[in-house]
């Protein structure tokens, strides 16, 4: 049916005019159109944009598509149709009322909730609703819609809200559509969009309206709920059931530079909250991220609860490094510390090795060494500068040993940077890296200065020494000299194992002559030691026998150990003569054993017999021609030596008025090869046959 454009339709829009309904508006529809945000330009933060990148594609407000059921086409009377949705309602009663209030027309909707009426007078219009079958069950609830076209005059719960709005709130159609919307986020009636255009609705939650509604029962519930939604403050409203309110955050970086976020804005379900990645640009980091209530942890920062629109904004700073050092023994880093160096910066640290040491290796920070200086000319990152040094003290050169008594005596030439030295040596040659090995292994440590003397050493053995610089920073070893070697050992001659010059050689009673040779010049002993004391059984060192002996008395003197190789030498002096006329005088010789006998003949009857053995059946005789005269005379001498090891014994005269001693005797004191026993004694013995006093004495 066409509209007539004559001068009654034009009275018709001056009243809608009035009454501030877009009467012209002959393409809006109910299916899109009828809830779309008002025509006048006025923005709605809260509501997404088209350019709004959160959204997908299947968010955008498109064009209605038109229903697979046509309201039939009629020239006359004008004709009214459209769609009952709260989900489809079958069989509801729609009632269509004119601009004045009058009733002009009635239908009823089919299975998918469509209905047609021909009416008697254009539009605007408004529709009631009431029973039908919802999902089979009745209808309880009452639906309104202001309709500004004949065709597409739809009702459903959200055009019921519209129309209280206009009807208590004073708002014309664009107005109270617009509260609606900007409230919801939605540009769209979702009931219509998803029973009608058979589109998702996901702004909204169709599923928890419909439960609400509970079959119309709460519909009425329902719509003054998402009025007072639409138009009292959010805080103060609960949201209506379905409804996923969204508010717009956006985000942006202060400075305009140092890094991103993900997404520049979000759309965010009212009472909800978001989260966004943070991401410095190289060289920088996170300085603060802040709005909307939220916190930053690592690089998400998590809204709080989003209640209206709000902005997030980052700042960032340029990133700063630490720089650490580590110096190892033997030098210094300057600066010490570590150092706080920003992004692409570079640092300098100067390297110095101390006394006795070399730059061994400077690393790390992708820097160099040059000159002492250590750089590095482009720092992105934490780091460390690692400087190493090692020993540089060369080896001590003109080493010289001075042997000595127990004692070697080194000096060497002074080495550069050496705080001290170290001396190590041993009995064997060994390897001065690893002496500890070596026989007889010792070191003097922290030597001062050259020369030094190492005392307590054994004369005779041979010592190996080398010696190595040490650091004044950490005690370290520089380089070994070469090996050099000496043998310590004694000055003058040595006595059984004691020096000339010790005071207890010889016993303390003689000279050492020469090496193993003492010369008992101190008091009346014999003896390789000179510890053989010459006295007589009576303890002096003299005898005089009494007057008229006539047979051989015998005086014994000390004992004489054969255990060793000693050397017993003795001198008799006749002091006093009273010989017997009838005998040769004296007689002296060696007894293997002590006598038992104050008067015994042991060394024979005659003087001839000097060298009487003794019982144990070994005798050697020495008949006059080899021995000599006897001694008779007041100031005569006889001087015997004796040695154990090979029981020889020599006798030597010095006759009265002679200067000199003469040999008269060269024999074994006892059968060739044959020795007295280990651990015997010989002791000296004298005899005499006298008429008169007769008077001997040990003189050395």
């Amino acid at each position: 049916m066409t509209v007539p454009f004559g001068s009654a339709f034009c009275r018709i829009l001056l009243v809608t005019a009035i009454l501030g309904l877009a009467a012209c508006d002959d393409d809006y529809s109910a299916t899109s159109s009828e809830v779309q945000s008002p025509t006048t330009g006025e923005s709605t933060p809260d509501a997404p944009s088209s350019d709004d990148p959160s959204l997908e594609d299947s968010d955008m407000p498109s064009e209605p598509e038109t229903p697979t059921t046509e309201a039939p086409t009629t020239e006359s009377p004008l004709e009214v149709s459209g769609y009952i949705v709260n989900g489809p309602l079958d069989g509801a009663t729609v009632s269509v009322y004119s601009l004045e209030g009058v009733l002009i027309g009635k239908a009823m909707t089919n299975a998918e909730g469509f209905y047609q009426v021909d009416v008697s007078a254009p539009p605007p219009y408004r529709i009631e609703v009431e029973g039908g079958l919802l999902d089979g069950k009745p209808y309880t609830g009452v639906l309104e819609a202001p309709c500004v076209t004949a065709v597409r005059c739809n009702a459903t719960p959200v055009t019921t809200a519209v129309s209280l709005l206009m009807r208590e709130g004073g708002y014309n159609r664009d107005e109270a559509m617009a509260k609606v919307n900007s409230r919801t986020g939605m540009d769209y009636d979702p009931f219509l969009r998803v029973y009608v255009d058979k589109k998702p609705a996901p702004e909204f939650d169709l599923a928890s309206a419909r439960e609400y509604i509970h079959g119309g029962d709460e519909l009425a519930a329902w719509v003054e709920d998402l009025v007072e939604w639409a138009t009292q403050p959010i805080e103060k409203q609960h949201v209506p059931a379905g409804v996923v309110y969204r508010h717009t955050v956006t985000t942006s970086v202060g400075t305009g530079t140092g890094g991103a976020f993900n997404v520049a804005r979000k759309t965010v379900v009212h009472g909800k909250s978001t989260s966004f990645i943070v991401t410095p640009a190289t060289g920088y980091s996170i300085a603060s991220v802040t709005g909307c209530g939220g916190t930053l942890v690592g690089n998400t920062f998590t809204t709080g609860t989003i209640t209206a629109a709000c902005m997030v904004t980052a700042h960032f700073e340029t990133t700063s490094y630490t720089v650490s050092i580590e110096a190892g023994v033997g030098g210094t880093v300057d600066p010490s510390s570590s150092q706080t160096v920003q992004h692409g910066e570079a640092v300098s640290f100067g390297v110095t090795p101390a006394k006795g040491f070399a730059v061994d290796k400077v690393d790390g920070c992708g820097g160099s060494l040059n000159a002492g200086t250590y750089t590095a000319s482009h720092i992105v990152g934490d780091c460390t500068i690692t400087a190493s040094f090692r020993v540089d003290l060369a080896a001590p050169q003109n080493v010289r040993a001075s042997k000595g008594e127990g004692q070697v005596t080194l000096s060497w030439d002074p080495v550069e940077d050496a705080q001290s030295y170290d001396i190590t040596y041993a009995t064997e040659t060994f390897d001065p890296d690893n002496p500890a090995v070596a026989k007889g292994f010792d070191v003097e440590p922290d030597v001062a200065a050259s020369p030094f003397t190492i005392n307590n050493l054994i004369n005779g053995a041979k010592y190996h020494f080398a010696i190595n610089g040490n650091t004044a920073t950490g005690h370290l070893d520089g380089a070994s000299s070469s090996l050099i070697s000496a043998t310590p050992q004694l000055s003058g001659p040595v006595c059984y194992g004691k020096k000339a010059s010790d005071p207890t050689v010889c016993s303390g009673r003689g000279v050492c002559s020469s090496n193993n040779t003492c010369d008992c010049a101190f008091g009346l002993v014999t003896g390789r030691e000179c510890d053989v004391e010459l006295r007589f059984a009576n303890g002096e060192t003299s005898y005089t026998w009494p007057t008229n002996v006539d047979r051989h008395s015998i005086i014994q003197g000390p004992a004489l150990p054969v255990d060793r190789d000693d050397v017993y030498t003795w001198t008799f002096k006749i002091v006093a003569d009273g010989y017997h006329p009838a005998r040769n005088g004296m007689s002296f010789g060696l007894a293997s054993y002590p006598q038992i006998y104050p008067i015994a003949h042991e060394l024979g009857m005659y003087a001839d017999e000097w060298a009487y053995s003794g019982r144990d059946g070994l005798r050697r005789h020495v008949d006059t021609a080899h021995f000599g005269t006897a001694l008779r005379t007041q100031g005569e001498y006889v001087k015997f030596e004796y040695y154990t090891r090979t029981g020889r014994v020599n006798v030597y005269t010095k006759r009265l008025g002679e200067s000199t001693f003469s040999l008269e005797a060269n024999e074994p004191l006892f059968e060739e090869g044959v020795a007295p026993p280990e651990g015997r004694l010989l002791h000296i013995a004298v005899s005499a046959m006298a008429w008169k006093t007769v008077t001997v004495e040990f003189v050395e």
